[in-house]
């Protein structure tokens, strides 16, 4: 067992290095909360009071990642279940537009 899948995960796209992030930081909060609790060292109590902004910052993490995916599957679902004469049109061009801002935006 290896480090290496975990790496690679966070090298692959902008989606994977939020998610790696966003879980190392509850594996941080959770460690200094955990050694703070054992060893009932008031600096590490201390400690755990202060790096508890960081499950905020993990929320973030992983709010961005669910409301990327959210607008790409709206998006998909719009664009198919439209019948075949209106994709062509106005709205068709529109939700084109949509898609192509969704996949880079993605990118």
């Amino acid at each position: 067992m290896t480090w290496r899948p975990i790496f690679d995960a966070a090298v692959a796209d902008w989606r994977s290095t939020l998610i790696t992030t966003a879980q190392l930081l509850v594996a941080v909060v959770a460690s200094v909360a955990l050694l703070g609790m054992v060893t009932l060292n008031p600096y590490l109590l201390l400690g755990f009071s202060a790096v508890q902004g960081l499950l905020f910052l993990a929320m973030a993490c992983y709010g961005a990642v669910t409301a990327s995916r959210t607008s790409c599957r709206v998006c998909h679902a719009a664009q198919t279940q439209l019948p075949a004469r209106a994709r062509s049109g106005a709205a068709g061009d529109l939700l084109r537009a949509l898609a192509r801002m969704t996949t880079v935006a993605a990118k």
